[in-house]
C-alpha cells in the first residue's frame, strides 16, 4: 500500500509540475501577442498621413507620377503605412533600413508592408482590368 502511495505522490507531482509550465507558457504567449497588438496600434497611429491633395503626384518632373486613374485610386485605398512605405521606397528613395530605424519597426515589418501594398495595387488594377 506504502509503494503505491509513492507512486502515485510522483505521479501527481510531475502532473502538477507539468501543468505549471504549461500554465505559464500559455500565460506568457498570450501576454506577447497582446503587447504586439498594442505595438501594431501604436505603429499605426505614429505614421503620419499623406495628404489627400487633388493634385499629389501628378507632377511631370515626379518620378512617381500617376499615368493611370485607377492605379492613382488604388494608391489612394491604401492604408496610410502601407502608402507611407511605397512613398519612402519609390519617391524618397530609402532604403528598407532607413525607414525601419524611422518608424521604429522591424525590417520585416516594412518588407511586409511594401509587399501587401503592392499585391494590393496589382490586385487592384487586375480588377479595373476585368471590368
Amino acid at each position: 500500500m506504502k509503494q503505491n502511495y509513492e507512486k502515485n505522490s510522483y505521479l501527481r507531482a510531475a502532473f502538477t509540475r507539468w501543468l505549471e509550465t504549461l500554465l505559464r507558457n500559455e500565460r506568457c504567449n498570450y501576454l506577447r501577442s497582446i503587447a504586439r497588438r498594442m505595438e501594431a496600434l501604436v505603429e499605426e497611429t505614429e505614421i503620419p498621413d499623406i495628404p489627400q491633395e487633388d493634385n499629389m503626384f501628378l507632377d511631370e518632373s515626379d518620378p512617381f507620377a500617376f499615368e493611370n486613374e485607377s492605379l492613382r485610386q488604388a494608391f489612394d485605398r491604401l492604408p496610410p503605412a502601407w502608402r507611407d512605405v511605397l512613398v519612402r521606397i519609390y519617391v524618397k528613395k530609402q532604403s528598407a533600413d532607413e525607414i525601419a530605424q524611422e518608424q521604429h519597426c522591424t525590417l520585416q515589418n516594412v518588407y511586409n508592408k511594401h509587399s501587401l501594398a503592392l499585391r494590393a495595387l496589382r490586385n487592384a488594377l487586375q480588377e479595373g482590368d476585368r471590368t
